[in-house]
């Protein structure tokens, strides 16, 4: 059976959600105060915040990142990437750390995932056109939201 780690890091959350094949079995959304994220003079120096964040939300829920199947992470806008699913690779993580096009919280879930599951992370640019996600489900992410992200990671983890 699939073992799926979603991660949807925000502005001011990370969610995270866990799945054994369609069914989500626990989902943990982590507000961030803004006094919490002042400290950082980037948004990219929360990766190890909130990296610590989902593998303390892994451990309370006795999952271990050897057991994963694929770990997904909604994410934003990455050049030259269009809308989709992409495996998450050293020229990915290179783009984000030396040449992001945005400063958003969302560049943190390659990043995150790449960190926990190494070589079976993915990264969801999604956008509402690109069939992943719905009309209005990238601005208030949801349980539709956790549920359209592991299923579009579900091919890639049957590889």
């Amino acid at each position: 059976m699939e073992k799926l780690l979603v991660i949807n890091p925000g502005s001011t959350s990370t969610k995270i959600a866990y799945f054994e094949g369609n069914e989500r079995i626990w989902q943990e959304d982590i507000s961030h105060s803004r006094a919490e994220l002042e400290r950082f003079d980037d948004v990219l120096d929360q990766l190890e915040m909130r990296c610590a964040l989902v593998k303390d939300a892994m451990a309370a829920h006795g999952v271990r990142a050897e057991e994963l199947t694929a770990l997904a992470a909604r994410g934003g806008t990455i050049a030259p990437l269009r809308s989709g699913a992409y495996e998450v690779n050293d020229a990915m993580v290179d783009v984000i750390l030396h040449r992001p096009q945005d400063r958003h919280a969302s560049l943190l879930g390659a990043l995150i995932a790449r960190r926990i599951a190494g070589a079976s992370a993915y990264y969801l640019q999604a956008f509402k056109d690109s069939g992943i996600l719905s009309e209005g489900s990238c601005t208030a992410p949801s349980e539709e939201t956790m549920h359209a992200m592991a299923a579009a990671a579900r091919p890639f983890a049957a590889r």
